[in-house]
């Protein structure tokens, strides 16, 4: 189930393999600043219909959504994101994920990703990524620390810390989105982001593939543009600042999916 959660729910996880090993008290004692703050539950977007796009070259509207997630059709969990306003030039994106109804009752899966940055004269800099995951007598933890004075990258998994030498420009896993959504407002169709990972450097790739028209339950029919990222297809709409409103994976003849029901700006 947690596959399914990570593989669907949301365009900025599809990629994400955290370990499942339980976690450990090494975790809370590893030699790493935690500057992420207290965690804190998203409550649901209420649903409204959307205003006219606002986002521009280096503006983040603060907002609240929610997706559904369905594996072969049927509804397997949701997805909220919460973006909050700058403080001091910094801001929060944080996203949950969860089995519901049913399913709930078989695997109580739920995932937690943060990331905190600042905004440096345009350029975004990420300051720290956390991923937590919590099902059935099981846990995982992952952490990132960005210190841009050295150029490094501390990860913390399994109790174990890891450095990675990064350059400005680079992102943690979770906010590339940001830079994604921001690019396809400039009109940009060249979409490449360096990516930090577990002490290594990963280069996201994405394929403009065209104009097309996606129709929602909850939504209605919305113009969007089509993204590929190997076996994974995206629908961003301008009309919501170009957040994903369908996402499809195919993943071994099985196929996991989202889709936004819900978005409000604050």
């Amino acid at each position: 189930m947690r596959r399914w959660l990570l593989s669907g729910f949301c365009l900025w996880s599809i990629w994400l393999s955290a370990g499942e090993e339980p976690l450990a008290e090494a975790l809370e004692k590893a030699p790493i600043p935690l500057v992420v703050p207290p965690q804190s539950e998203l409550l649901p977007a209420p649903q409204i219909a959307a205003p006219e796009p606002v986002v521009a070259a280096d503006v983040f509207p603060p907002y609240a959504v929610k997706y559904e997630v369905n594996y072969n059709g049927i509804k397997v969990g949701e997805m909220t994101q919460q973006l909050t306003a700058s403080t001091n030039g910094r801001q929060t994106l944080q996203t949950v994920a969860y089995t519901t109804g049913l399913v709930s009752w078989l695997k109580s899966d739920k995932v937690t990703e943060r990331s905190i940055w600042h905004d440096e004269g345009g350029a975004l800099m990420p300051l720290s990524y956390t991923y937590r995951y919590s099902g059935n007598n099981k846990e995982a933890f992952e952490r990132l620390d960005f210190d841009w004075q050295t150029g490094i990258v501390k990860s913390l998994r399994d109790g174990k810390v890891t450095e990675l030498a990064v350059e400005a420009g680079t992102f943690d896993k979770h906010m590339y989105q940001l830079p994604l959504r921001r690019d396809l407002a400039k009109g940009l169709r060249q979409l490449r982001y360096p990516v930090a990972d577990r002490g290594k450097l990963e280069q996201y790739e994405f394929e403009v593939l065209a104009e097309e028209p996606v129709e929602t339950g909850s939504l209605g029919k919305v113009n969007c543009l089509k993204l590929q990222k190997g076996t994974t297809f995206i629908w961003v709409a301008q009309k919501f600042d170009y957040l994903p409103v369908k996402i499809e994976k195919d993943e071994d003849g099985s196929t996991v999916s989202s889709e936004l029901i819900e978005f409000n700006r604050r």
